[in-house]
């Protein structure tokens, strides 16, 4: 049995991804010079622009067998269901392994110090059908916190 679950795209990716293509356009449109000879200069915004939409359309999460498995551009890899010990619903990553397209999303740990940050468009279903494999997961809220010190 295979299982998908569609990625969330959040704001900030499309907003880079907008905003790149922005500039490549006005660029070539507002030269003088013809596109072969602008290819260079745009390719230092090419690259990073084929890069994000790479990972747009690459981001997948399935579950097959006892494996969760995760894809987002060239970042792959294989879980387990029954070394997974907790899920941090809610929590936001910004370094370390992030399969994800999204700033909020679900915290995997799983074996003793490994963890995969994932953003499913449906949160709820991913946590219910990895519980339905392994129900000796830990399923923790993670609160916002507001830092209202500014």
């Amino acid at each position: 049995m295979i299982k998908h679950y569609k990625p969330k795209k959040g704001l900030l990716i499309y907003l880079v991804v907008a905003l790149l293509l922005a500039f490549i356009i006005t660029r070539w449109h507002f030269s003088e010079q013809e596109f072969p000879d602008i290819l260079g200069s745009l390719s230092f915004f090419l690259f990073p622009f084929a890069y994000l939409l790479y990972h747009l359309f690459n981001t997948k999460y399935w579950i097959q067998g006892p494996s969760f498995f995760y894809r987002s551009g060239f970042m792959k890899g294989e879980v387990d269901v029954d070394s997974i010990k907790s899920i941090d619903v809610g929590t936001t990553r910004w370094v370390g392994e992030r399969a994800a397209l999204a700033t909020r999303g679900i915290l995997i740990k799983y074996n003793r110090y490994d963890d995969v940050f994932v953003a499913p468009m449906d949160p709820e279903e991913l946590i219910h059908d990895l519980l339905t494999l392994n129900p000796g997961i830990q399923v923790n809220q993670v609160a916002r916190r507001f830092n209202t010190a500014w």
